[in-house]
C-alpha cells in the first residue's frame, strides 16, 4: 500500500499579504489553494491508494464557505482523502465543534476521533488532534484506535498518523514539552509495544524524520504552506509517500506560498528569484541596518515590480530592534508612575513606518482604563 501524506495546509483568507479576492478567496488563499490541489494530484501520480492529511486543513475552525468548497474541489483531484482533524481546525473536542463537518457531505472521509482503516497489508491508525496534555492521552487514543486487541493476533502491519509535534534533543529549549507534543523516544516506545512500523505526523512546520530501532520510521511532514516569517526558508511544501512494502518514504516538494529573509544584497534577491522561478510564490522580509534603509526600499520595489516577490516589507536589523527593547526597558524602570512608564516606553520602542506613536500611546490607555474599570 502506497500511502500519501501532508500537513497543515492552513487555507483560509490571511489578512498579511492576503491581496485581492476573486469568489471569496485572497491570493494567499489561492496560492494555498493550489498547493493543495497539486499535493493531491502528486498523490495520484505517485499511485497513492490514499491521502492523509495530518490536521490543520484549515487555518480557523471558521473558515468561509468558499473556502470549504475550493477545499473539496482540490482533494477530489487526488486519491480517497482522509482529514484528521487538527488544532486550528477545531473549537472543543465536541463532536461536530470543528471545520470539518461540511467534508463528510462531500465524500471524505473525516476523523474526529480514533480510528482504524483497513487497507491492503496495512492498517492505518488515525488520531486527531486532542486538547490535553499529548503525553498522558497519547496512549489510550492508540488503544481506541487499535480497538479491543493492542496488538492483533494476525500479522498485520500498523501504521500511525497524528497532529502532535514530535520533540528530540535538538528541538529549542522552550518548544520541548509543549502540551500539544511528545518525546520521540516515548514515541517510538508506544510503537514497539503497539507493534507501529510507520508513524506519519503534522503539527509542527519544520519537516523531520526518525529511524526507529526496530527498522520503521518517524516522518514529521511539515507544512504544506507555511504561515509566516517563522516559517521562514524553503524546506516546507512536501508530501511525503510512505510504501508499506518496502519501508521507504519519499518526499516530493509542492510549490506554494514561502517566506524568505533577505538583506539588501545580491546573492538574496537571486534567491528569491530562482524561488519564484520554482514556482512558489514569494514573500520577503528585507532585514537592514538603518544606514541602508533606503537601498533595501528600492531592494524590496525593485524585486516586487519584476515579479520575483509578489509582496514584502522592510526590517531594522536584529541589533536595532534589540537596541530599542534595551532603551524601552530602561524607560519603564526609571518612570515614576504608570503614566510615565507607558509614555517612556510607547517612546523608546520600535514601531513601523507610517505608525504614529502618540496615537499607539493613547490607544494603550484606552485599554489599561478598560482594564482598570472591570
Amino acid at each position: 500500500m502506497r500511502v500519501g501524506l501532508i500537513a497543515d495546509v492552513h487555507l483560509g483568507n490571511h489578512r498579511r499579504f492576503g491581496g485581492p479576492l476573486e469568489a471569496g478567496l485572497n491570493r494567499r488563499c489561492r496560492q494555498a489553494v493550489a498547493a493543495l490541489r497539486n499535493a493531491a494530484e502528486e498523490a495520484g501520480r505517485q499511485k497513492c491508494d490514499a491521502l492523509v492529511v495530518a490536521g490543520d486543513l484549515f487555518d480557523s475552525a471558521r473558515p468561509e464557505p468558499q473556502v470549504i468548497a475550493a477545499a473539496m474541489r482540490a482533494l477530489r483531484a487526488g486519491p480517497p482523502a482522509l482529514v484528521l482533524k487538527g488544532n486550528h481546525d477545531s473549537v472543543s473536542d465536541a463532536p461536530g465543534d470543528n471545520a470539518l463537518g461540511p467534508l463528510t457531505q462531500g465524500m471524505f472521509d473525516v476523523f474526529e476521533r480514533p480510528a482504524r482503516v483497513p487497507g491492503a497489508g496495512v492498517d492505518l491508525l488515525l488520531v486527531p488532534f486532542r486538547a490535553g496534555d499529548a503525553r498522558e492521552w497519547l496512549p489510550s487514543a492508540v488503544d481506541e484506535a487499535l480497538g479491543k486487541i493492542k496488538v492483533p493476533r494476525r500479522r498485520v502491519e500498523l501504521a500511525l498518523f497524528v497532529h502532535l509535534g514530535i520533540a528530540d534533543d535538538d528541538t529549542p529549549e522552550w518548544l520541548r514539552g509543549s502540551r500539544d507534543s511528545v518525546d520521540v523516544s516515548t514515541l517510538e516506545k508506544l510503537c514497539a509495544e503497539r507493534g507501529i512500523s510507520f508513524v506519519g505526523a503534522g503539527n509542527w512546520h519544520n519537516p523531520e524524520s526518525w529511524q526507529m530501532d526496530g527498522g520503521g520510521q518517524i516522518v514529521q511532514v511539515g507544512a504544506l504552506c507555511p504561515t509566516g516569517f517563522d516559517n521562514e526558508g524553503l524546506d516546507c511544501g512536501s508530501l511525503a509517500v510512505w510504501d508499506s512494502e518496502t519501508g521507504e518514504v519519499a518526499r516530493h516538494e509542492i510549490p506554494g506560498p514561502r517566506f524568505l529573509r533577505l538583506n539588501v544584497g545580491w546573492a538574496s534577491a537571486e534567491a528569491a528569484r530562482l524561488a519564484t522561478k520554482a514556482g512558489h510564490g514569494v514573500y520577503a522580509e528585507i532585514v537592514h541596518s538603518p544606514d541602508l534603509a533606503a537601498e533595501a526600499a528600492t531592494r524590496l520595489r525593485t524585486l516586487i515590480d519584476e515579479g520575483s516577490l509578489i509582496d514584502g516589507e522592510l526590517r531594522p536589523d536584529g541589533d536595532v530592534a534589540e537596541a530599542a527593547a534595551r532603551s524601552a526597558a530602561a524607560a519603564v524602570r526609571g518612570a515614576d508612575t504608570l503614566d510615565a512608564a507607558l509614555a517612556g516606553y510607547v517612546g523608546e520602542m520600535q514601531l513601523e513606518d507610517g505608525v504614529v506613536r502618540t496615537a499607539v500611546l493613547e490607544r494603550a490607555k484606552k485599554y489599561l482604563a478598560a482594564a482598570e474599570e472591570r
